[in-house]
């Protein structure tokens, strides 16, 4: 059996141009994205034409400044097809740039632009030039056949890299106007947006023509430097400013989302840190740009595109541009910290936490961010010694939670200003029903349409006196049918109120996470002890072993005691039955959802300071209800008390009094409190609005919609020394 060789025909590298390249503007990209890669900072690209003979030729030179090619390079990598020699870099060797042309065809797309390459490149003081003549790729048979000549020579020139393309007529009749200003768009897209900002990132092309399409105003002779295209500046929210060493957020909001850009500048505030987590890092400067990737924004965005660069673009790519340049990266002195930033690394983990809450959280491919950090001395901020990012020590765990403090700031005022402008086209599901079963327009419609019509028909009798039978039936029946539609709304309230309760849930596997695992971990930490004595004790008899084991397992049944309390504790906020309305020990039940708290209260040292007018509070209202109001107050206030790890006093205060009729319930802490903003626009109740970073932002909406169902109203009253919640109930029938 014989082995036999592939033998590649000459004209498949012309092929592969032709074939793999979609267009002639695409060819030249193809060419500038190898002197990025070549860490080349100035790319000069120059047409003209020339007459030989009586045959005008097309001449195209593209000329870098970057790291250029030796010998060895240019016979192993650069005249070997499918070179697999930037895959495996994927970095560029000085700047760490990453690589644009991987699958190593991209240079054979000088094959299109002309006949003829003649390409001189310098590394370190040698110069070397290859001659290839296309033509002969297809004359020549096989790939073996064809020879590509080559000469080096010493030169005193700076590195870099000149590729000089001559080409008929035919390759001359290719580029017009309308092709020019295709190849302007996509150079645009290669340019960073960044690299005025940031010195490790500056690639700058100019574009020029000389004496080059004779019709033509701008394309004759034309010199232009590509700007980026300026999509960074196109965003529809932004929160920029800086945070110091100490934690104080001083920031400023702008919405760009109308044609007027607003601007806000939001009052300092403290970010506290986790102290046996975190640590603060030194002063880090904060400029978080966000994308709406709804349809409306993406058009929107689109058509500004458009009208700022004089170019033509779809909505593909937009969105692709912008999928390129989203990520939040790390900066120091002006030079980005990789990997942070690039693409897949989260490192904020801005795509889990959006998970939560996707109405209320940003994700990473909405955002274009920079975070400027101090040098290591400053900011604890250590690189790794692989120069594979920041060592994730306490400071980094720091910098993350300070960054995620100012998008939180970002997002609440995104999500309130999503939320008003669409207060005027959505409605709650409440008001929806409403609606569905409100036939009061309907029926007056039908009325009047009958009433038109009777007049017509009838002719027996008179006029007032046909309509006043008809109508007489007609509105008995149709307010029969509105009852019974009523009826069923009434049913489906039940239902949501059912669901709604389940939002407890979340506050119940908190207690139960937090009391039930020291207890379970007594267990799973002690029974394998006290078994392994015991064994020892069959086989010794020591006297000392079975004392400690029985001792052990004493404790062991006060543990079971208090996982046991600690489930009657729970069970009252489990209630899953519709709920009817009783009197009901509102003094009772805040002094039980005390106690279920209790651990964690005694831990943070929170005080709970109860005022009452009477010994009790009694009010009609269903049950279950207000224990699903009260327990998100409470532990909505020792989740912000626990936050405030400076304050040494903390406290929750709970008071009641009735005025005119109507009980009255204050909730107030002496936390970090609500922004007035917040309190004055309501979006605190809106359902998925939440400060908390793994919050719902269910709470407070459901706890208002629990209090409606019992004729009351939750409302947040502004207050400097914490959070003052107050709960306002009018009389309620028992059923």
């Amino acid at each position: 059996m014989q082995e036999l060789p592939l033998r590649p025909a000459a004209r498949m590298i012309t092929t592969i141009g032709k074939d793999l390249i979609k267009d002639i503007p695409a060819s030249i990209v193809e060419l500038v994205k190898n002197s990025y890669d070549a860490d080349a900072e100035d790319v000069e690209i120059n047409f003209s034409k020339y007459t030989e003979g009586e045959e005008t030729k097309i001449s195209i030179e593209i000329k870098d400044n970057g790291h250029g090619m030796d010998l060895n390079t240019i016979t192993n990598a650069w005249l070997v097809p499918a070179t697999p020699n930037k895959l495996n870099l994927q970095h560029s060797i000085f700047k760490k740039r990453p690589l644009q042309g991987r699958k190593g065809i991209g240079r054979y797309a000088v094959a299109i632009l002309g006949n003829y390459l003649q390409m001189e490149t310098v590394h370190d003081k040698i110069k070397t030039i290859v001659y290839v003549n296309w033509d002969d790729f297809e004359e020549k048979e096989y790939l073996e056949d064809v020879r590509v000549e080559v000469e080096t020579t010493s030169v005193d020139e700076p590195n870099g890299t000149l590729l000089r393309i001559i080409g008929d007529n035919e390759y001359f009749d290719l580029w017009n106007k309308k092709e020019l200003k295709k190849l302007e768009k996509e150079l645009r897209k290669l340019v960073s947006p960044f690299q005025n900002a940031f010195k490790n990132d500056r690639f700058e092309i100019k574009f020029k023509t000389t004496n080059f399409i004779d019709d033509s105003d701008t394309y004759n002779t034309y010199e232009t430097i590509i700007e980026p295209l300026p999509i960074v500046e196109m965003y529809n929210y932004r929160l920029f400013g800086h945070i110091t060493d100490q934690g104080i957020a001083n920031l400023n909001f702008e919405n760009n989302s109308l044609d007027v850009k607003q601007h806000k500048v939001i009052d300092p505030f403290k970010v506290n840190l986790d102290p046996e987590k975190e640590k603060y890092c030194g002063r880090i400067e904060i400029d978080l740009r966000v994308f709406d990737l709804d349809t409306a924004s993406l058009e929107s965005l689109q058509q500004k595109l458009s009208k700022t660069v004089d170019l033509a673009f779809n909505r593909r790519e937009v969105t692709s541009k912008l999928k390129e340049l989203t990520g939040v990266g790390i900066y120091r002195g002006g030079f980005r910290i990789r990997p942070h930033g690039d693409k897949g690394f989260d490192w904020l983990g801005l795509d889990s936490r959006r998970v939560q809450n996707p109405s209320l959280r940003i994700g990473v491919d909405q955002i274009i961010g920079f975070v400027s950090i101090q040098p290591e001395e400053a900011s604890k901020l250590e690189e790794k010694s692989a120069r594979d990012g920041l060592k994730e020590n306490a400071y980094f765990e720091g910098l993350n939670e300070q960054v995620i403090a100012a998008l939180r700031e970002l997002e609440n005022r995104r999500f309130d200003f999503r939320r008003s402008m669409d207060q005027t086209k959505k409605k709650t599901i409440y008001q929806k029903m409403e609606n569905l079963f409100d036939f009061s327009a309907f029926q007056d419609e039908v009325s009047k349409s009958i009433e038109r019509k009777f007049d017509e028909v009838s002719k027996g009798k008179s006029k007032g006196e046909a309509t006043e039978e008809f109508f007489k039936v007609f509105n008995e029946s149709l307010n029969e049918i509105k009852k019974e539609k009523e009826k069923e709304y009434e049913e489906i309230k039940q239902i949501i109120a059912l669901y709604q309760g389940q939002a407890t849930l979340g506050s119940i596997t908190t207690v139960v996470l937090h009391e039930g695992r020291k207890h379970t971990s007594w267990f799973s930490n002690t029974l394998p002890r006290v078994f392994e004595w015991l064994k020892e004790f069959r086989e010794e008899r020591e006297e000392e072993l079975l004392n400690i084991s029985i001792d052990r397992l004493g404790k062991a049944n006060d543990e079971t005691i208090a996982l046991l309390e600690l489930f009657d504790k729970l069970d009252p906020l489990t209630m899953t039955k519709k709920g009817k309305i009783t009197e009901v020990d509102l003094s009772m039940i805040i002094d039980h959802i005390e106690n279920v708290f209790k651990n964690e209260l005694i831990e943070n040292q929170i005080t709970v300071i109860k005022d009452f007018k009477e010994d009790k509070i009694t009010w009609n209202g269903i049950e279950k209800d207000f224990r699903m109001v009260f327990t998100n107050l409470i532990e909505n206030s020792i989740y912000w008390l626990k936050m405030d790890v400076e304050n040494t006093n903390k406290s929750i205060s709970i008071s009641s009094e009735i005025i005119d009729g109507s009980l009255l319930i204050d909730i107030i802490d002496n936390g970090p409190g609500i922004k007035k903003e917040f309190i004055e626009n309501e979006a605190i109740f809106s359902p998925g609005f939440s400060a908390k970073e793994s919050g719902t932002g269910l709470g407070l909406a459901i706890s208002g919609e629990a209090l409606k169902r019992n004729k009351g109203n939750l409302k947040a009253l502004y207050s400097d020394k914490g959070a003052h919640l107050r709960i306002e109930l009018g009389d309620i029938e028992i059923e």
